[in-house]
């Protein structure tokens, strides 16, 4: 005679590939879950997650903050030490445009010295008949 329902321990632990087949089998309740008490867990780890990626992403963008500024800081280095480039070019160009300028007036007053002193001897000479 053979009895009548689940023999306990006939049937190996994992026979079935089926987790409740597998406990059915052996004649094991399968254990109830408390949903609740999962759902408080996975919202636990769901938040613990977004704090990270907050955390990360605001590392991120300080980073990035930081990033900006220092590029700037060298491109505004760069910028001004092209302009005191170009300042001196300036003043350096306007000493040689007023050497120049100087220079010009020198020979041109000397011109006008020589040609001062020089007669014209049409103007001297009463009796010559300018045409």
């Amino acid at each position: 005679e053979r009895p009548k329902g689940p023999v306990i321990g006939a049937v190996p632990k994992g026979f079935f590939d089926d987790e409740d087949a597998d406990l059915k089998a052996r004649g094991i309740e399968k254990p109830k879950v408390n949903m609740d008490a999962e759902l408080a867990a996975f919202q636990r780890e769901l938040r613990s997650m977004a704090e990270k990626e907050d955390e990360e992403r605001q590392d991120e963008y300080e980073d990035e903050a930081e990033e900006r500024v220092r590029y700037e800081e060298i491109e505004t280095q760069e910028i001004a030490s092209k302009v005191v480039s170009i300042k001196d070019k300036v003043l350096q160009l306007k000493r040689k445009l007023q050497e120049k300028a100087a220079q010009v007036k020198a020979e041109y007053e000397k011109e006008l010295d020589e040609d001062a002193f020089i007669p014209d001897d049409r103007f001297l000479d009463w009796r010559a008949k300018i045409l």
